[in-house]
C-alpha cells in the first residue's frame, strides 16, 4: 500500500507526441493529395510527404501523377524550385524536386521541401510547446511515474520563472537505441515541454528564441549538436502549428561528455545562469561560437589535427570576450600583441587552474621534457603551430609527434574551454575530468579554490 501511495504523488512521465519505433524511421507528416506548381503550370500527385533522417535531415515528398499533360511537364524545365501545396495542412512552401521517374502512364515526382517547414499558423499565440530530441545522452533525473506503473529517473527540470521547462527521457527505446549505436544515425531519446509561468500566451518568436537558447546548452552537455526538434504548438482546442524545420541534428556517435549524471541541482543552476548570458546578444554569439568550435573538435570532425586547430580558435575567442571584454584586464590593441600561450594561461590563472600537464598525459608530459615545454598551454600551442604554420621546421617537428600525444593534446584543448566555461557560468558541481581516469568525478569548486 505504501509503495502505490508512493507511486501516485509523482508526476506521469510525458509522452512523446511524435516516436518512432525503431532507429532512422520517417515521420509521417501527410498521406494523400497534394499539388505541385509554379505560376500558372500545376500538377496532382497522391502520395506522401514525410519527415526524412537519411542521408541526411529533410522533409521529403514522393507523389504519383496519373495521366498528365505533356505542357505539365514544362513544370520541371530548368529551375528545379516549384511550390508545393497541401490543402489539408493548409500549407504552401517551395520545394527542390530531385527525380522524375515515368512507367506508362504515370509519374513519379520525388524531392524535398525548404526550409522553415511550419504547418498551421505560427501566429497564433499558444498556451504550449511540445517538441523532441534526438539522440540526446541519459542523465539522471527526477523520479516519474510511466503508464505502466513503473517509476522512471527519466525527468529533468530546467524551469525558470519565466516559464516551465521540463524533458523527460523516452523509457521504451532499448532495441531501437541498440540499433542506431550499432548502425549509426538516429533515435528520439528524450520528449519535452515548454510553457510560460503565467497565464499569458507565447507567440511563435518568444518559443523560438527560448528553445535556440535551450538548444545550445544542449550543445555543451552534450558535446554534440542535439537540438529541440518537431515542435508541435497547442492551445485550448487542440495543436495549432507544427514545426518540421530540420534542425541540424548530429548523427549518433559516441563522445566524451563532462556532464556529471548525478548532479541535477547544479545543471539546472548552469542553465539559469546560461539563459542569463544569452539575454546579452554580444555573449550570446561568443558562447554560439565557441560552442560550434568545441562540439566540431569534440566530435573530431576535422580529425584530430583539425580539431586542435578549431580548439584553439575557441580558446582564442574566450581570452578576447572574457579577459579583454568581460574583465576588461587588457585593451584589444594589448589583447593583439599577447601570445597564443599567454591568453591560455592568463585564462587558466582567472579561474585558479595551475597549467601543468595532467600527468595522466603521460605522452604529452614525455614530449614536454624532450622539448623543454614548461607547461600544458606552452605544448599545446606548439603542437598546434607545427598543425597550422607550414614551415620545413614545423612539417618536420610535426612528422616526430606521435598520435598518442596529438590525441591528448585535443584532450588538454578541450578541457581548458571546458572548465573556463564552466567557470565563467558558475558552474560548482562535479563533473567529468577527460584528462583524468575516465568517469572519476570531480568537484569543480574544488579544484579552483
Amino acid at each position: 500500500m505504501t509503495k502505490k501511495a508512493d507511486l501516485s504523488k509523482l508526476e506521469l512521465a510525458l509522452e512523446p507526441v511524435i516516436s518512432m519505433n525503431r532507429a532512422n524511421e520517417d515521420i509521417l507528416i501527410h498521406e494523400g493529395m497534394f499539388f505541385l506548381f509554379r505560376k500558372s503550370l500545376r500538377i496532382e500527385l497522391k502520395g506522401r510527404v514525410y519527415f526524412s533522417w537519411l542521408p541526411e535531415l529533410q522533409v521529403r515528398f514522393q507523389g504519383i501523377a496519373e495521366n498528365y499533360l505533356d505542357d505539365t511537364l514544362k513544370l520541371f524545365d530548368g529551375n528545379k524550385t516549384v511550390q508545393i501545396e497541401i490543402r489539408e495542412l493548409n500549407f504552401i512552401n517551395d520545394t527542390q524536386f530531385s527525380s522524375l521517374y515515368f512507367s506508362g502512364n504515370e509519374l513519379t515526382v520525388r524531392g524535398f521541401i525548404n526550409p522553415p517547414i511550419i504547418f498551421g499558423n505560427k501566429n497564433i499565440d499558444i498556451d504550449y510547446v511540445r517538441f523532441e530530441i534526438a539522440n540526446m545522452q541519459d542523465i539522471l533525473g527526477l523520479p516519474v511515474r510511466t503508464k505502466a506503473g513503473k517509476i522512471s529517473m527519466s525527468r529533468l527540470d530546467f524551469s525558470l520563472p519565466e516559464f516551465i521547462l521540463i524533458i523527460d527521457c523516452v523509457t521504451d527505446k532499448n532495441i531501437a537505441s541498440i540499433d542506431r549505436n550499432e548502425k549509426g544515425g538516429y533515435f528520439l531519446t528524450y520528449t519535452g515541454s515548454l510553457k510560460p509561468n503565467t497565464n499569458k500566451y507565447w507567440n511563435f518568436e518568444t518559443i523560438n528564441n527560448t528553445l535556440h537558447c535551450f538548444t545550445s546548452f544542449l550543445y555543451f552537455l552534450n558535446g554534440r549538436r542535439y537540438p529541440v526538434i518537431l515542435q508541435t504548438g497547442f492551445k485550448e482546442e487542440g495543436i495549432i502549428w507544427r514545426n518540421f524545420t530540420p534542425y541540424i541534428t548530429d548523427n549518433f556517435k559516441s563522445v566524451f561528455s563532462w556532464v556529471s549524471t548525478q548532479d541535477l541541482t547544479s545543471l539546472v543552476e548552469l542553465w539559469k545562469n546560461y539563459y542569463k548570458l544569452w539575454e546579452d546578444t554580444s555573449d550570446r554569439q561568443c558562447i554560439k561560437t565557441v560552442l560550434h568550435w568545441y562540439v566540431e573538435a569534440n566530435s573530431t570532425t576535422a580529425f584530430v589535427d583539425g580539431s586542435i586547430v578549431l580548439i584553439q580558435n575557441a580558446l582564442e575567442l574566450l581570452f578576447h570576450w572574457i579577459i579583454a571584454e568581460n574583465y576588461k584586464y587588457v585593451n584589444d590593441q594589448d589583447a593583439k600583441n599577447i601570445s597564443a600561450e599567454a591568453k591560455i594561461s592568463f585564462l587558466l590563472s582567472l579561474i585558479n587552474v595551475i597549467p601543468d600537464i595532467p600527468v595522466e598525459l603521460v605522452n604529452m608530459t614525455k614530449f614536454a621534457k624532450a622539448n623543454n615545454f614548461i607547461n600544458g598551454p606552452s605544448v599545446f600551442i606548439n603542437i598546434r603551430n607545427a598543425i597550422v604554420h607550414p614551415r620545413k621546421q614545423n612539417r618536420d617537428k610535426l612528422s616526430i609527434i606521435n598520435s598518442e600525444t596529438r590525441s591528448e593534446a585535443l584532450n588538454l584543448g578541450l578541457y581548458y574551454v571546458e572548465i573556463i566555461l564552466l567557470k565563467h557560468l558558475g558552474y560548482k558541481g562535479f563533473y567529468y575530468n577527460r584528462c583524468k581516469q575516465l568517469y572519476s568525478k570531480y568537484r569543480l569548486a574544488d579544484e579552483m579554490e
